[in-house]
């Protein structure tokens, strides 16, 4: 299966960045995006693991006005699509949506992947984010997947739920 995650052209090309984090993710987008990811039936889906129990702090971000700006409510099933391609086309750090992760123990989706300057942000679109009790446990799965990956620590890494009033960050 294809995966068309991405927008961004610059990610299938053959560029060495000056960026670590850039390079090393772009080159899994690239594998990724060409490849697929493999035969999922030995592997359990990430939010179908018993959760981890992780800290959060509600904090102000960008992600809540973009949410307010994507209009996604009454969308039902298609709130997330609305989403990401509202913040692929209006946020300069947003380049990937619904990227597949994997190992040898899980799988998932990744809702959407920022890129900082010295930072890698894992955000999940949340509908009713204030309700959520295993949010921050399902994208710390996802970083501590994308970490090994990437060959990079938690330190690189930023996870983050978040709706049109609330955005709750990880603290690891």
């Amino acid at each position: 299966m294809i995966y068309p995650f991405t927008t961004f052209s610059c990610i299938l090309d053959e560029i060495t960045y000056q960026n670590e984090l850039k390079n090393k993710l772009f080159a899994y987008l690239r594998t990724v995006f060409l490849k697929g990811m493999p035969p999922v039936e030995d592997r359990i889906s990430v939010t179908e693991r018993p959760p981890i129990v992780v800290k959060v702090e509600n904090r102000k971000c960008d992600l809540v006005d973009f949410a307010k700006k994507a209009d996604y409510r009454d969308r039902w099933k298609f709130q997330h699509p609305v989403l990401q391609k509202y913040m692929l086309d209006n946020d300069p750090y947003t380049i990937a949506t619904e990227v597949p992760i994997y190992d040898e123990k899980f799988s998932g989706h990744i809702d959407l992947i920022r890129l900082f300057p010295g930072k890698i942000q894992v955000p999940d679109f949340k509908p009713e984010a204030h309700k959520e009790r295993k949010a921050g446990s399902q994208i710390y799965t996802y970083i501590l997947m994308l970490g090994r990956a990437l060959k990079l620590p938690l330190s690189c890494f930023e996870g983050v739920y978040f709706d049109d009033k609330n955005s709750y960050f990880l603290t690891f």
